[in-house]
């Protein structure tokens, strides 16, 4: 491990397949970086090395990244071989990861990091090479990327963690948030705009009314229904008060009506997050909610186009340049 002088980094402990560090930012809380390789022979032998994080997550509360050479692979994807993906293997440390509630942070660049470096049908090329971070971690550096770089005298590519890339988001364009219906009041602002009247083409007034529409929500969402979280915090709140201090003949009537506001708060938070998850096999009323919530910075941070390879096939990771070579794609393609 090498790090530079004016970082505040403390290594906290270490084996022959890790190295724990706490690192400690000017600004912003500190978080723990693992340092790993896992064991090159058998499965039972990964395993034993990969005990080293399941004791790091048992020891430290901090958010962590780990970054190494864990020599497994998870996906047909991540092998060239002739010879098949070792599923049984793929399986174990996909539910390990799973366990430890890690993330993967994925990669641009070349698809694998290691190489047997022979010719013809020998030739093998594998993913071993990757990062995993807990979801505190992720929420410090949501952008985060890590770009595999060309190798050189080794038969592994480096890895590049990028925790602040310049990245730019554009307009978030509006999208109609189903479960909306089930509150009046947006039922209310439909019907009155679609009654009302307008001149005009019926392609214009259909245009015309779905934009008021819009636009009204949109105002509504924000100031009235938006903030999921400051209504569930503020129908605790009102829940705690009056187990605390309310001591009137209708307390049980009124604990009641308060609890039943916060489930449905709760319930709209489910919906949301399972609808931005775009997970439609696990049921609601479990209170899935956090699962949904990983699952939809996972499905984010995979739609995330951090390089793109052009027509030439030049890489291209510059943020204006990308949107610009999406756009001459599709013209193309539209005028074709």
């Amino acid at each position: 491990m090498i790090l530079k002088r004016n970082l505040d980094v403390e290594i906290m402990d270490y084996s022959i397949h890790h190295i724990n560090a706490t690192i400690k930012p000017t600004s912003g809380p500190s978080w723990l970086f693992i340092g790993f390789y896992g064991s090159p022979y058998d499965t039972p032998s990964k395993l034993h090395s990969w005990k080293s994080l399941e004791t790091t997550a048992t020891n430290h509360s901090l958010p962590w990244l780990v970054i190494g050479d864990f020599i497994f692979i998870l996906h047909d994807n991540e092998k060239y071989s002739i010879q098949p993906l070792d599923s049984v293997e793929a399986n174990i440390f996909s539910n390990k990861i799973v366990d430890l509630d890690l993330i993967d942070l994925r990669s641009t660049g070349c698809p694998f990091t290691w190489s047997n470096k022979r010719s013809g049908p020998a030739l093998t090329e594998q993913r071993l090479d990757r990062g995993l971070a807990t979801e505190s971690w992720l929420l410090l550096y949501p952008n985060s990327t890590i770009t595999i770089l060309l190798a050189i005298g080794s038969d592994h590519h480096p890895i590049l963690l990028n925790t602040n890339p310049h990245w730019c988001t554009g307009k978030i364009p509006f999208k109609f948030f189903g479960p909306w219906l089930d509150h009046k009041d947006c039922k209310d602002i439909v019907l009155e705009y679609w009654q009302r009247n307008l001149s005009g083409s019926s392609d214009f007034l259909i245009a015309r009314k779905l934009k008021d529409i819009k636009l009204k929500l949109k105002v509504w969402n924000k100031e009235v229904y938006g903030n999921i979280k400051s209504n569930i915090e503020e129908s605790k709140q009102h829940l705690h008060w009056l187990q605390e201090n309310y001591f009137k003949n209708n307390k049980g009537e009124a604990l009641k009506t308060a609890n039943q506001v916060l489930r449905e708060w709760q319930d709209i938070e489910e919906k949301f997050w399972k609808k931005k998850s775009r997970d439609q096999f696990i049921k609601l009323g479990d209170k899935n909610t956090s699962y949904f919530h990983k699952t939809t910075k996972c499905r984010l941070r995979r739609n995330n186009i951090d390089s793109i390879q052009d027509s030439t096939g030049n890489w291209i990771e510059d943020y204006q340049e990308i949107k610009q070579c999406l756009t001459n794609h599709f013209s193309k393609m539209a005028t074709a």
